[in-house]
């Protein structure tokens, strides 16, 4: 069974190069997660989509180490713009390191501290 809001976790090919040496274990954040949102979104609508692309996009963020096994986004067009700034080299530079080398929080603005737009639900 696949994790319910990370597509691309359980499903993925034997070659896949895990941080840790496999796939993460999301149970207990999935608890927390259902436990303290604010809101349920209906299946299938574009609010859970995105939610769930978040999620897994994350997660291969946090736990794969090369960018070739991503599929939430193309690593050749794939660009991301924080306040007008492009962090494009930061994904290159990150997986270009060995993957225990630095830690996410050495690379990226939050660090593994959650985006707060990220979890607050619109009225």
């Amino acid at each position: 069974m696949g994790d319910k809001y990370r597509s691309f976790l359980y499903d993925e090919a034997d070659d896949i190069e895990w941080r840790h040496g496999g796939p993460p274990t999301y149970d207990d954040v999935n608890k927390l997660f259902e436990d303290g949102r604010t809101k349920e979104w209906p299946k299938g609508s574009l609010e859970e989509i995105v939610q769930n692309a978040v999620k897994s996009w994350e997660m291969e963020l946090s736990h794969k180490t090369r960018l070739k096994d991503f599929k939430t986004i193309n690593p050749e067009k794939f660009k991301l713009f924080v306040n007008g700034r492009t962090y494009a080299g930061v994904f290159k530079k990150r997986w270009d390191r060995k993957p225990k080398s630095a830690g996410i929080g050495h690379s990226f603005p939050y660090g593994k501290r959650p985006v707060p737009a990220l979890l607050e639900a619109p009225e």
